[in-house]
Parts: C-alpha cells; structure tokens; sequence
C-alpha cells in the first residue's frame, strides 16, 4: 500500500501532439530497514507522455501497519470448514449412488423390454404375411387387435425403461405419458411402410 500524491502544471510538454503541461505522481511507500526521518527515490517512471510517478520510499510510514509490506504483516488465520453440512453430503451421495442403481436396473428392464418388442414384431409380421395370403376373417382382426394392443405396451415399457436409464429419471407420469405417445407415433409409422 502506498500514499499518493498528486502535482499538476507542470512545464508545457514540448511534444507536438500534447500541448498539455506535464504532470507527477508521487508516491510514498513503507520501506522498514529506515528509521522514520531517512527517505530516497527508488525509481522514476514515465507512464506516459509527460505523465511521471516517482516512487519514495520512506521509514515513517512503517508505523503504520497498513502500509507495511505484505510479507512482514502477520497473515490473518483461515479456519476451513465445510459449506454443507455432513447430513447433507451423505444424503447426496446416497441419492447419487441409488439414481446410478436405478439407471443399471432401468438399462437391464429395457433390454429384456425391447426383446419382448422383437418377438411380438416377428408376430405382427408372421401375421401380416398369413393375412397377404388369404382374406381377413373376424379372428383374425381380434388376433391383430390383441398384438397391437400387446405390441403397444411393450413398446411404451420399453421406451420408459430406456428413458430412465439414459437419465435417471424415475418413472413419473409425464414419462409414461411421454413413451406411450413415442410408442404409437412409432406404429404408426411402422404401419404406413
């Protein structure tokens, strides 16, 4: 820290592009090996043109402990201790470690999810070839009807369960609601091709 002061109008600068008269900053800074009454310029600057800050160092300010140099002030004492609390910590890593069990658990629930889907989609298309081959009959559209239904659930199952693996999101309502819209928009292109 230091004490400044300041000295304006001073000798016109003989610059051509600064008519402006020159100006000094003074600075006194604490140098401790002084007793109080001795001083000298350290060193003199020119910050810019006809701009200059000359540096003084001088003992009298040492008495003063704000102006003492950082490294000879006694450093205040840093007490550390946690932001959060321990309750809160162990309930976070609690809720971390089960949110990455549920995501194994949902991964391994989609995986036996889309299998189901792969069988009931060899079904849909076994069907689809039986009824190329001759005339829809009343069984038949109530065996389609009861595979979409099936093909439907399994689709939805398989899309929450793929959901809550890939985020870690428990199953809400608005998840399920989410997979099941997914999961007809999906037939219902499967059925237009």
């Amino acid at each position: 820290m230091y004490l400044e002061e300041h000295y304006e109008g001073g000798t016109p600068c003989d610059l051509p592009d600064k008519k402006s008269p020159r100006k000094t900053a003074v600075r006194y800074e604490c140098d401790p090996q002084l007793s109080t009454s001795e001083a000298y310029i350290q060193h003199v600057e020119e910050e810019a043109s006809c701009e200059y800050v000359i540096t003084v160092k001088v003992g009298s300010l040492c008495s003063l402990s704000a102006f003492m140099p950082p490294n000879l002030i006694e450093p205040n004492k840093i007490i550390c201790q946690p932001f959060v609390s321990k309750e809160v910590i162990e309930k976070f890593l609690v809720d971390t470690i089960r949110k990455k069990e549920d995501m194994k658990e949902a991964a391994s629930r989609a995986r036996k999810s889309l299998e189901l889907v792969q069988r009931i989609q060899r079904r849909r298309a076994a069907m689809r070839r039986t009824e190329l081959l001759r005339d829809p009959s009343s069984k038949t559209s109530a065996l389609r009807s009861y595979i979409d239904n099936e093909y439907q659930t399994a689709v939805k199952e398989y899309m929450k369960d793929a959901l809550q693996a890939r985020t870690g999101d428990s199953n809400s309502e608005e998840l399920t609601n989410t997979a099941g819209t997914l999961s007809r928009e999906i037939d219902d292109i499967d059925r237009t091709f």
